[in-house]
């Protein structure tokens, strides 16, 4: 890769990252205008345009419609009326805090009084989330460019990063892939910056938007304790004791969402009758593992069925391509961890290093529960948190450049059918 000396190196990040966000406020334009005219397509579900009916027409109803599908329902329910029923526990509240303060704001720039509209909510969030779009891609950025001090590789994988394999969820819905994507880019740049106490709160926040950012805590161990152990055979027990700490408060949202919905359903002083939910006598009496597994039929091979094979093959593209460059980061970069004075293997790639392995280990296994324990195509949606598979898109460039031209032209052609699919209320959501 080409390196830039010191005296040009600032005006090339400076007018990579212009560039980029720039490139992401054209793509949020065009999956609207394609979202809009898939609008005139007959939908399969009129849900929407029901929930939207008694809005005021002075907002673009037919915009704003085309962003209410799928879980965006359940947001925009919870945030009006708080947890109402137990399957709503599912989700996390980060969404419906985030869609609320949105509508507010709106109500005050609009002047309106009265109770929050769902135009209000919808409309606000995605103008929030432009924001937040924009600034992940410079996080991706500069997030590269701190492993491999190429520019060149960085804006490459911020082209990539552009072209998600969901961008219905990424660009124009009220989900929490936008949100969720930009705390776990925020908090992984801190941890390759050793700032602790911001990536910990980043995780956190992150936590507060999706259940799996508990997997995030991985980079604080891996940080604080796995790195230097393997490079000076010890840990220092007060990093011991900080992480301890770290990863206690990164884990807080999901801690206390769990012992809210225990205290809901299950306490005798609140609950307002004596039958309580089966969940309430286990072990481990977690709302969120019931209602997974009771209405969203999440568990080990449980999704592994002839019915779903459609969406396997729709994943395939996202699932090959992180079980595979996983699967050889680890391979090539271990046995150097193991045995620091075997000859490093000659790669064109400058992402395959020690200080990416972090990475490849927290994407394989991600994929791997999303994979034998989920609904595996949500991978769709969910890649755009991992760096790493923009890394490895990249990486195809120099390792096998026919794949990485087939991963464009699939990325291209799968996200205008991801847009219209969302639009006429077609799977996979």
């Amino acid at each position: 890769m080409k390196r830039y000396d010191h005296t040009t190196h600032e005006k090339v990040v400076k007018q990579h990252l212009s560039d980029l966000v720039l490139l992401c406020v054209l793509l949020r334009v065009l999956t609207v205008t394609i979202a809009l005219l898939a609008s005139y397509l007959p939908a399969f579900d009129s849900s929407a345009d029901i929930l939207l009916a008694d809005e005021s027409p002075s907002f673009p109803k037919r915009w704003v419609s085309t962003s209410l599908r799928w879980d965006a329902f359940h947001f925009i329910h919870i945030a009006q009326e708080g947890y109402q029923f137990d399957y709503e526990w599912a989700f996390l509240p980060g969404i419906p805090v985030v869609l609320r303060a949105s509508g507010w704001i709106m109500n005050l720039f609009t002047g309106y009084v009265g109770r929050t509209r769902i135009s209000s909510m919808l409309l606000g969030h995605f103008l929030i989330s432009s924001v937040m779009s924009c600034e992940t891609v410079r996080t991706l950025y500069l997030l590269t460019m701190e492993h491999t001090k190429s520019p060149a590789f960085s804006l490459l994988s911020g082209y990539l990063c552009l072209l998600s394999s969901s961008p219905a969820t990424v660009h124009l819905a009220p989900y929490t892939e936008p949100w969720f994507s930009l705390l776990s880019y925020k908090g992984m740049l801190y941890c390759a910056q050793r700032r602790w106490i911001f990536a910990s709160l980043s995780f956190s926040l992150a936590c507060a938007f999706r259940s799996n950012g508990i997997l995030l805590g991985g980079f604080l161990v891996w940080g604080m304790m796995v790195e230097p152990f393997i490079q000076y055979r010890r840990v220092n027990f007060r990093s011991v004791i900080v992480c301890m700490h770290l990863s206690v408060l990164l884990s807080l949202p999901f801690v206390i969402h769990q012992i809210y919905g225990y205290l809901t359903f299950c306490a005798p002083s609140t609950t307002t009758t004596s039958i309580k939910p089966v969940w309430c006598s286990r072990r481990f009496p977690l709302i969120y593992t019931y209602v997974q597994s009771t209405y969203w039929n999440v568990g080990f091979l449980r999704y592994w069925t002839i019915q779903q094979l459609p969406n396997f093959l729709i994943a395939s593209p996202v699932l090959f391509l992180l079980s595979f460059s996983s699967i050889t980061h680890v391979s090539r970069v271990i046995p150097h961890v193991v045995s620091p004075r075997l000859k490093s293997e000659p790669t064109t790639s400058p992402i395959v290093t020690f200080a990416v392995l972090p990475h490849a280990i927290h994407a394989f296994i991600f994929t791997c529960m999303l994979l034998f324990a989920s609904h595996t195509q949500i991978i769709l949606r969910l890649a755009s948190s991992m760096p790493f598979t923009y890394w490895s898109a990249a990486r195809l460039f120099f390792e096998h450049p026919k794949c990485a031209k087939a991963w464009v032209a699939w990325s291209v052609v799968w996200g205008a059918m991801n847009i219209v699919l969302w639009t006429v209320f077609l799977p996979p959501a």
